[in-house]
């Protein structure tokens, strides 16, 4: 009998305990994995208000991944006899995590040991891993306020660009290939990084920028943003490079906890008011289904929750909508469309007749209104224009 078994059969004794349990570990933190997902499927049981007890436990098996080879008929009576009173709840689970620290500590320091023997790596950088390896999560308690609270909150407007963008705004930008998306993000960044508004042109407070690029090289980066940083320079005499910082990563897995560690850490290096993170296809492996996309808006809003704004670029689906035209909405599941605050994609104009004219279309109902122009039209930089301009301001 142990600590683990402890934690089972107390919950098993008196399912209200798994309140008391689930503030101090979670299932990752049993060191015999089959127990862990008994511990997590205990509590989607519970939470769904049924009752888990050693008669029926075994049918949940099959929908909590373990097997009968795995845990027998009979365990959780032995479980049972490790809590003789359902109050050992929180002890036991204590036990659990002080054993996962220990365990974590263990694993934690090995890496650090073999990475430090290798001299290509940063000592600076080996520790700070080992450091947020041994970090563990912080759990809170739902908490509750009064309506008149709510109404205390200070109505002030947290902007990152004015009237386009607040922190913890999310955007997705998308659009067909060729149309420019990718350039009028980059606006969206070293306009504001240089103090100016990306539509407005107005002069701004400079935002500083990060920019995390799983397709773009550097090459192709220095290419496509020279000229505008001297036409910012020109402009402003604020550069705007040194507010843009930029991890070229090629593809990555934001679900990977180490990679989404990484990019939470640049952001509290550099403190920017704007994330960029894209193409969204290459953030992870799958996201088809609204199974497959659930961890990464996690994830995703696991980045903008550190204060940011968050913008994605994304290709558009294939599909025609009315009139046969081109639908601008996001590849991938539908889960994605009511996702973020703002999600607009780039189509030519198709009712004008003028072949210089794109439609900015907002295909998911903004939450607050803001200045997104409805046209916009390519510059022309030997004019010293940007390369993309509201058509209410070329007219």
């Amino acid at each position: 009998m142990n600590s683990e078994h402890a934690v089972l059969g107390a919950i098993l004794r008196s399912n209200s305990v798994y309140r008391d349990a689930a503030q101090l570990v979670t299932g990752a933190d049993f060191t015999n994995p089959h127990l862990g997902a008994v511990f997590d499927g205990m509590g989607q049981v519970i939470a769904r208000g049924d009752t888990v007890d050693p008669v029926t436990i075994e049918l949940h098996f099959p929908e909590w991944g373990v097997s009968s080879a795995q845990i027998s008929a009979a365990d959780p009576w032995t479980w049972m006899d490790a809590a003789v009173i359902p109050q050992v709840a929180p002890r036991a689970a204590a036990v659990v995590a002080r054993n996962a620290v220990r365990r974590n500590a263990t694993e934690a320091l090995k890496v650090a040991l073999h990475d430090l023997a290798d001299t290509g790596n940063d000592p600076a950088d080996v520790v700070e891993r080992m450091q947020r390896s041994l970090v563990r999560e912080h759990r809170e308690e739902l908490e509750t306020a009064t309506l008149q609270q709510i109404l205390q909150t200070p109505d002030e407007e947290d902007w990152v660009i004015p009237n386009l963008l607040e922190r913890k705004d999310r955007l997705i930008l998308t659009g067909h290939e060729g149309l420019g998306k990718t350039t009028l993000v980059r606006q969206l960044l070293i306009l504001p990084a240089a103090g100016i508004h990306p539509f407005t042109f107005q002069r701004i407070e400079p935002v500083t920028a990060l920019v995390i690029d799983a397709e773009n090289t550097a090459k192709q980066w220095m290419r496509a943003t020279r000229w505008m940083v001297k036409q910012a320079l020109r402009t402003t005499s604020t550069d705007p490079s040194p507010n843009v910082h930029m991890a070229l990563s090629g593809r990555l897995n934001i679900l990977d906890p180490v990679t989404l560690g990484d990019i939470h850490r640049l952001i509290d290096r550099h403190h920017p008011g704007v994330v960029f993170l894209g193409p969204l296809y290459r953030l992870a492996l799958q996201m088809n289904t609204d199974e497959q996309i659930a961890p990464v808006i996690a994830a995703l809003d696991s980045i903008r929750d550190r204060g940011v704004a968050l913008i994605i670029e994304a290709h558009a689906g294939h599909a025609l909508g009315a009139g046969g035209v081109r639908d601008v909405r996001p590849r991938g599941s539908s889960a994605l469309l009511g996702w973020p605050e703002f999600g607009y994609g780039i189509r030519k104009d198709t009712e004008s007749g003028d072949p210089g004219l794109f439609d900015l279309v907002a295909w998911r109902g903004a939450r607050e209104s803001r200045d997104w122009p409805e046209q916009l039209r390519r510059g022309n930089w030997e004019l010293g224009d940007w390369p993309w301009l509201p058509a209410e301001v070329w007219s």
